[in-house]
């Protein structure tokens, strides 16, 4: 289990007013339940492990029909026998239900408790579908009403006209012989956990039957309803102090919390479920809000025309979803204000940009005692630094920090109804967050919805994409225009947080190597270009072509409007894949997104890996994945020379020569062309162990090295750039066991590296730290495991290190030379005197990416 999985299992974090917040579903409520008549009952049985989520998407499918097996298993579970059945599964009952089969020790169970029986055949039938006579009928023998269920008539309408003088089918829709659905079973078994047991009481010859004091739930699962307000949950309360991380406050009574989520309940008159666990302490295993005692007004962003003083009170005006008509209600100043789940103060409750506002009146009495304030933001997932647990914002909001070491800190990430580690985001996943004044309380919701097309028309309320109008959210921090076209990502309002045009975009830009315009019997401009896609192309000019804002334009005229070759360009096909259209750039220090334009051209500037920054004299710019990066050499005319890069091309520290279009308002680099860079390789390259280098000349007959070594678990050839590329500090060529990482330019060819590991200093111990994302250590083994290993450095403390699905390299002195081979995990020994080797590792963002043995 992760630390994040484990912090969150021993506080049972968070402590949320979210009971607002449109389409947002937790971790103990599967998502198609929420705000449905199933709701109540889905909650509490899935807390109880009576009926939950569908693993893997966690949705109830509340009006799908149940089959026989899956009824079978509420029913022994409602009776506590969860347990019994699992220890049940080595035997079968039924020629049709397999030791296999995922219910058969429920079956098995059900059978002998008599709540179930197979057909005049000797079958179960598991998978077949159940009526609601005869889901009735298999609770009424869970309730022990069996035998009065006799004397009313039996099977079918002896169970049903039981099942309802108990008030076990209330609220239920089915009838009959009707298929009935999974809700109305979670409705049935819901109804089932507080009805009064019946029970035999006389025996013999005087046998009788008698409603008890008893229920499933109190008798059955040791479980307490326990009803009351929730005043304090963890260190936030609406009255009084507040309790320990992990605890909850009901009226006067404090409980544990156990897995339950209680984000949603702080001030709530609740309906409380009490684990009573023999030997433990009671726990609460779910809270939901009382039917009847809450009277609530929810109040989304969108939908919040003001928030006005009157004397000491707050007058706030609001319309309902889809309606033109104002409403307005009055909240006096000794009302609690929570805020993002902590409670605030009477300044707190103002307008916000996005998420909700909540009254709460729990005295029934029309004024509203308690204001939830449920301000949301969104994040973008730009990267995730593992080892200091930031997740990097791709509109450049500061970096949230989610460590779980943080004492003072309460979080939980919620992906799919379930708690995931911050190193589970990917790129582009939306976050919307609530986020405590004071920074140490935080809950977050990831929506991966997403809207793929063309913005094709706007209007003041929002822009439409494929006939359907979307919002853009508070968060996005560009200009959104007609003609847009890529991916949109929703966040949890529906709202567009994101924009991706990578992909409309990549088939844009290119770079205009050359023009000519070729004679013949009807002559044409012929463009070679380098794209965005690495591709080198020749394209043919329409007859007719647009250049900048001019249409109309002939060959000639269009060859002149073009002006140079060596620029880059963007440009458009036609159905014939003839370029159709071509704008160059234009110059300006201004930002300009309704423009293709440079914005600067620049010398020696540094990259800072921190930031994702090129820092600049004229502008520092971010680079991000979205970013195109062009290495295209100054002076060469060879598209051969020509690449593209992404982002890890830049190295932190290095220097590069750049021209850079396109910026965006939160200054991030539309396209980047660097035209010279330092020789240092990218730390997210493989490393290489050398094993030989050679002299050798190119197809220019210059001469240039030639590298012998392995990498990525195989050997490899490549020639170099030029000569002299292959050199240490010390200016010696290097030599066989040499560790070094290197890039290449477009052509394929080493013109750049950075030696990691001398082997003429393999007797010096040292760890190096290289940046925030790599380090490499160097040092003896003092300890080997099945799949990881302690090393320690000159004596020092030892650290472990994980295996995984490191690439192992060997490098052994054969009598007077070294040779260098591919390894395996059996070849990392414990060092001694007699077997000296020591171990060289390279770990790249809290990953071993791989290890060196050196004998």
């Amino acid at each position: 289990m992760s630390k994040l999985k484990r912090f969150i299992a021993a506080l049972t974090v968070a402590v949320m007013a979210f009971s607002c917040i449109a389409n947002i579903s937790f971790a103990s409520v599967p998502s198609d339940v929420v705000d449905t008549e199933y709701e109540e009952a889905a909650k509490v049985l899935g807390a109880l492990g009576i009926m939950v989520g569908d693993e893997g998407t966690g949705l109830f499918r509340p009006e799908d029909a149940i089959k026989r097996s899956e009824v079978t298993k509420v029913a022994v579970a409602l009776k506590g026998l969860t347990e019994v059945a699992d220890s049940s599964s080595s035997i079968t009952k039924f020629p049709d239900v397999s030791i296999e089969h995922w219910a058969n020790g429920y079956i098995n169970v059900g059978t002998t408790e008599g709540l179930v029986i197979g057909d005049d055949l000797g079958n179960f039938r598991p998978d077949d579908q159940i009526t609601f006579a005869e889901a009735v009928t298999i609770l009424v023998r869970a309730l022990g009403y069996e035998p009065q269920a006799i004397t009313k008539g039996g099977f079918p309408s002896g169970y049903i006209v039981t099942g309802s003088s108990i008030g076990l089918t209330k609220g239920i829709s089915a009838s009959g012989n009707q298929l009935i659905s999974r809700g109305d079973v979670a409705e049935l078994a819901y109804n089932a956990l507080t009805i009064k047991l019946m029970e035999q009481v006389g025996f013999g010859n005087n046998v009788s039957y008698e409603v008890v004091d008893k229920t499933l739930l109190s008798d059955r699962l040791d479980v307490e309803l326990v009803t009351g307000t929730v005043t304090a949950v963890g260190n936030s309360a609406i009255e009084g102090t507040g309790v320990d991380k992990g605890s909850i406050k009901i009226d006067d009574t404090v409980y544990k919390v156990g897995n339950a989520d209680v984000r949603n309940v702080l001030g709530f008159y609740v309906d409380a479920y009490i684990s009573k666990a023999q030997g433990k302490k009671d726990t609460l295993l779910v809270a939901v809000p009382a039917s009847g005692k809450n009277s609530v007004i929810k109040i989304t962003a969108d939908n919040l025309n003001s928030i006005t003083a009157s004397g000491s009170s707050k007058v706030v005006s609001y319309s309902a979803d889809g309606s033109s008509k104002t409403s307005k209600v009055t909240v006096s100043s000794d009302a609690t204000v929570v805020y993002n789940g902590m409670v605030g103060t009477w300044e707190d409750f103002d307008m916000i940009d996005s998420g909700s506002i909540v009254l709460l009146d729990t005295n029934k009495n029309k004024k509203y005692n308690i204001v939830f304030v449920n301000e949301t933001v969104n994040y973008v997932v730009d990267e995730i630094v593992s080892s200091s647990h930031k997740i990097i914002d791709k509109y450049d909001q500061n970096a949230l920090v989610l460590d779980p070491d943080d004492d003072n800190l309460t979080f939980i990430i919620d992906k799919n109804n379930e708690a995931v580690d911050i190193e589970e985001l990917k790129e582009w996943d939306v976050i919307t967050l609530t986020i405590s004044r004071d920074g140490n309380l935080v809950y977050g919701t990831v929506i991966e919805h997403v809207v793929e097309g063309e913005i094709t028309e706007k209007d003041k309320d929002g822009f439409y994409i494929e006939g359907k109008k979307y919002k853009v959210a508070a968060n996005y921090p560009s200009e959104l225009k007609i003609s847009d076209k890529g991916t949109f990502y929703l966040d949890v309002e529906g709202k567009i947080a994101a924009y991706d045009n990578t992909e409309s975009r990549s088939n844009n830009y290119a770079y205009l190597s050359d023009m000519a315009v070729k004679s013949g019997l009807s002559s044409v401009l012929e463009l070679e270009v380098f794209t965005a896609d690495g591709e080198t192309l020749t394209l043919t000019a329409a007859s007719k072509m647009k250049v900048n804002n001019t249409s109309g334009l002939t060959y000639d005229k269009a060859f002149t409007a073009i002006g140079s070759k060596g620029q880059l360009i963007t440009y458009e096909l036609n159905a014939k894949g003839e370029v159709s259209k071509i704008n160059t750039v234009i110059d300006s220090d201004e930002i300009d997104e309704d423009n293709f334009v440079l914005n600067f051209t620049e010398s020696e500037v540094v990259y800072k890996s921190s930031s994702s920054k090129l820092m600049a004299n004229a502008m520092n710019v971010k680079v991000d994945s979205n970013t195109l990066i062009f290495d295209i050499p100054e002076g060469s005319k060879d598209t051969d020379d020509y690449a593209v890069r992404d982002r890890s091309y830049f190295v932190d520290g290095n220097k590069y020569d750049i021209k850079v279009y396109d910026v965006t308002e939160n200054l991030t680099a539309g396209v980047v062309i660097v035209t010279n860079s330092d020789s240092r390789a990218g730390e997210d390259s493989s490393i290489a162990v050398v094993e030989k280098v050679s002299k050798s000349t190119n197809s220019s007959g210059e001469e240039v090295e030639k590298l012998y070594a392995f990498q990525d678990g195989k050997e490899i050839v490549l020639s170099t750039s030029k000569s002299g590329v292959l050199k240490k500090s010390s200016g010696k060529t290097l030599e066989t066991g040499d560790i070094i990482q290197f890039k290449t330019n477009g052509a394929g060819e080493i013109d750049g590296i950075t030696v990691l590991f001398d082997i003429n200093d393999a007797e010096i111990e040292e760890s190096v730290e290289h940046s925030q994302n790599m380090t490499t250590v160097y040092g003896k083994v003092t300890k080997k495991f099945s799949n990881s290993f302690n090393l320690s450095v000159n004596g020092g403390s030892v650290q472990n290190y994980e295996i995984g699905d490191a690439k192992i390299y060997v490098v052994e002195e054969v009598k007077s030379s070294k040779q260098v081979s591919v390894g395996s995990a059996s070849d990392i020994q414990k060092f001694d005197d007699a077997n000296p080797e020591r171990v060289f590792v390279r770990i790249y963002k809290d990953v071993v990416q791989e290890i060196v043995i050196i004998k």
